[in-house]
């Protein structure tokens, strides 16, 4: 019995982290921290480390990254029909960033799988790393003014445009275009790892 009781108290734990994160984005850091606060849902450390843990959960565990550096997100309803983008930031330790240097993409696809995959679901889940630059697709073509990717038009592709700061942009836009990078696609938004800058970016939309 005990088992059986444990799996539904995860699942439950699991569905409460997922619509708390919801009304985070959409809500904002402060506005859903005087919220929880005024319901007395979670005292200010506990929203604090609920949303250290989620982003977290973006970047496979095996780059050992740290941070979030830099975080701007945003969601539009809640549902199949909602919308939501974002960008995260973090630090790539210099240890992990030189065996990427060394290994490259062989180094990449043989990191072992996240513990918990299954319970993340999407989220720190990557395939198919290849060296940048990133190739334009139909989801992602190059932009007509500038010749070249744009970050903005990756996350905006819906019309669901995010505040991003011009010097996080321009680093990332940097990374994808440039060689000397890596990323891949998870199931939901893509993941840039740049040795050099020892950053890792995370961005997705929908």
């Amino acid at each position: 019995m005990l088992l059986p009781a444990l799996c539904i108290a995860l699942a439950l734990l699991a569905a409460t982290v997922f619509v708390l994160h919801r009304v985070y984005v959409r809500l904002g850091a402060w506005r859903f921290g005087l919220l929880a606060l005024g319901l007395g849902l979670l005292p200010p450390v506990g929203v604090a480390q609920l949303r250290h843990r989620f982003h977290m959960q973006l970047v496979p565990d095996a780059l050992e990254a740290r941070g979030p550096l830099y975080v701007m997100e945003d969601s539009w309803g809640f549902g199949p029909g909602g919308n939501e983008a974002g960008i995260l930031v973090f630090a790539l330790p210099p240890r992990v960033a030189s065996a990427i240097e060394r290994g490259g993409t062989g180094y990449l696809s043989a990191l072992p799988p996240n513990a918990d995959q299954q319970r993340r679901d999407w989220r720190g889940d990557f395939h198919d790393w290849q060296p940048t630059p990133v190739q334009p697709d139909a989801g992602w073509p190059r932009n007509p003014r500038s010749g070249r990717l744009e970050l903005t038009d990756y996350i905006c592709a819906y019309g669901f445009c995010i505040d991003i700061d011009p010097a996080v942009a321009a680093d990332a836009t940097r990374a994808v275009n440039a060689p000397g990078s890596y990323h891949a696609r998870g199931r939901i938004g893509r993941i840039v790892v740049d040795p050099r800058a020892r950053r890792v970016y995370c961005f997705y939309n929908g």
